[in-house]
């Protein structure tokens, strides 16, 4: 769900989302990434379907 504002859109996240910011301080093999990237277009799909 995006929040329209003066500046943009904003895109709502998660408590889990910001939980898990932290963990992304170290180097990603390109298998975590590519699997990384395939879930948040699944969600993205999800969220662009319910509209």
């Amino acid at each position: 769900m995006d929040i329209n504002t003066q500046e943009g859109n904003i895109e709502a996240v998660t408590m889990s989302d910001i939980l898990n910011l932290s963990t992304w301080n170290r180097t990603r093999s390109s298998d975590e990434l590519i699997s990384f990237i395939s879930r948040r277009e699944a969600a993205l799909e999800d969220t662009s379907q319910d509209q």
